[in-house]
């Protein structure tokens, strides 16, 4: 990690062509951690933008005077700048910045959108009290500097802690995702369509929420590809399911049976 003041960590833009690229940063962290794709982003001709977040890359006391709802007002603004620049968006986060991407996907719906271990769920049992817990302890810190000094060749640039209760401001924004019912696999679940699961993570009771949709994904491959009226998303199952937990729990039974 290094120094979250260190140069590499602030907002940068690089002018290209007409697909702007908006690289969103995680939480504590900076935007140098997504300056290398940022870099391939603009050798490749894209226009690039990364914002710094509220809060971020300065001091974990100002992070605590910022809010959730700070983040996204700033990436929204970031957005709409960005798209005056540009013909098409496409959207990318790390972490909290896949979440408050996929908000943004939502509500302006970009041509694109990639998430970097989009922080959908948490696994901390403790994450969920952090609004109650931060009166007992209200900064966690930690002093496992890796940069040996090296700052212009790390890439990891975050604070060494963060504010009790700002875990409470990613739990809201995470909260907003479930709203918007988004559909949840993870990329190592499956090597192929066709094939049984090769994944050892899908053990671990902390993922049993992507099992059923790794099924539901699978049949959707096998159901579609015969009829595309059947597949998960298609009108047909949107009139029989209306939800899209319903539709993950019918289509996880079809698949199970394959």
């Amino acid at each position: 990690m290094i120094d979250a003041r260190h140069p590499a960590g602030q907002p940068f833009f690089y002018e290209g062509n007409d697909t702007g690229v908006l690289l969103i940063h995680g939480f504590t962290g900076t935007c140098g951690q997504m300056r290398p794709l940022g870099e391939a982003l603009r050798g490749a001709g894209y226009t690039v933008m990364a914002p710094l977040l509220p809060g971020h890359g300065t001091s974990l006391e100002d992070m605590s005077r910022t809010s959730g709802g700070d983040w996204l007002h700033c990436v929204r603004d970031a957005y709409v700048s960005l798209e005056k620049m540009v013909e098409r968006v496409v959207v990318c986060g790390l972490s909290m910045g896949g979440t408050l991407a996929t908000i943004l996907a939502e509500e302006y719906n970009p041509v694109g959108l990639a998430t970097l271990s989009g922080a959908i769920r948490v696994r901390e049992k403790f994450a969920w009290a952090a609004g109650a817990l931060w009166r007992l302890k209200p900064y966690l810190r930690w002093t496992n500097l890796e940069h040996d000094g090296d700052y212009d060749n790390s890439v990891d640039a975050c604070y060494t802690g963060l504010p009790v209760r700002k875990v409470a401001d990613l739990n809201r924004l995470r909260a907003l995702c479930e709203k918007y019912e988004l559909f949840q696999i993870s990329g190592e679940d499956i090597n192929s369509p066709r094939q049984s699961f090769v994944c050892e993570a899908q053990r671990d009771p902390a993922f049993r929420n992507l099992f059923d949709s790794t099924w539901a994904l699978i049949a959707h491959e096998w159901r579609s590809t015969v009829d595309p009226k059947d597949g998960l998303f298609s009108a047909e199952s949107l009139r029989k399911w209306p939800t899209l937990s319903e539709r993950v729990a019918a289509f996880a039974q079809f698949g199970q049976k394959l």
